[in-house]
């Protein structure tokens, strides 16, 4: 058999998945907290012209579904800083494919100008606000330097997108086939040439009180978490990873690699030398023999 070459997560693993929630309601504090007890990880996506005001009373009936202060949404970072990346959502929430090409560029770069001046990062990531793009929001992405756009579409798959300014998750928390998906999924094994696989689940945490889903939620993530064979990661962790390996420098012939980045990269190589293939680790700066 001719070689073959497949991108590995880290440590080797086949299997990645991360969550994508948006609006930055108070809901998200619940969770989070879900996700940290699971130990998965994702990206929380915010409006940073619509905080609820800080002397803005609660709504009587529904006190947690509202969208958080600005100082709760510095609690928030602080509290889950280890597995939540903040990305852009729109500064109004305006819907980005009605616009003309300078309201975009205002919409997507003060959101991120403003995350990042609040929560000292840097922001590289959004999720459009109604699912809604077209050609010039990708390109105001580009040019606000934003390197990925998660979309609304389900895939109801685990490939890695073409277009990381198209990201389509694999589906909803309310999909009804939830749960055949994680099925399938776990289910999928290191087999001859298999492509890395990625879950992605997105939704709204407030769609949880909504529909009364907090218990599908928690039975998920407690299917999900915590496997050895998975890695979980944030959205712009995935898309780094994944460029990483995009920028291996290889021989010629195939045989040789050096890893140019930051990062270790891993790879499996089905070639002659073993029908179940071989991983290699590819650490940074290093040049590695392929056989």
């Amino acid at each position: 058999m001719g070689q073959i070459i497949r991108m590995r997560w880290p440590e080797g693993r086949l299997h990645a998945f991360t969550m994508s929630y948006d609006d930055g309601r108070m809901e998200d504090f619940r969770l989070a907290s879900l996700m940290r007890r699971y130990g998965v990880k994702g990206t929380f996506n915010i409006n940073t012209g619509l905080y609820w005001a800080e002397d803005r009373p609660d709504p009587e009936d529904r006190p947690n579904h509202r969208k958080m202060r600005h100082s709760e949404m510095v609690r928030f970072v602080e509290e889950y800083r280890d597995m939540a990346e903040i990305a852009v959502h729109a500064r109004t929430h305006r819907n980005l494919a009605t616009l003309v090409f300078p309201q975009i560029i205002d919409e997507l770069i003060t959101d991120r100008a403003a995350i990042e001046e609040d929560f000292g990062v840097i922001c590289r990531g959004m999720a459009y606000p109604y699912g809604a793009e077209n050609a010039d929001v990708q390109r105001a992405l580009e040019a606000c330097g934003l390197v990925y756009g998660r979309a609304t579409k389900p895939t109801k798959g685990f490939s890695l997108p073409e277009n990381w300014l198209c990201l389509c998750p694999t589906c909803r928390h309310a999909a009804p086939e939830l749960f055949s998906l994680l099925d399938e999924f776990l289910a999928r094994k290191e087999t001859d040439a298999e492509r890395p696989l990625l879950f992605y689940l997105w939704g709204h945490s407030y769609e949880l009180d909504d529909d009364d889903q907090w218990d599908r939620m928690e039975d998920f993530l407690s299917r999900m978490g915590g496997r050895p064979e998975v890695w979980y990661a944030t959205n712009i962790e995935i898309y780094d990873y994944a460029q990483a390996f995009g920028n291996l420098i290889w021989s010629v012939k195939g045989k040789r690699v050096t890893n140019p980045g930051a990062i270790p990269v891993f790879l499996m190589n089905y070639g002659s030398s073993s029908d179940t293939g071989t991983l290699y680790r590819i650490d940074p700066g290093a040049t590695v023999e392929i056989v």
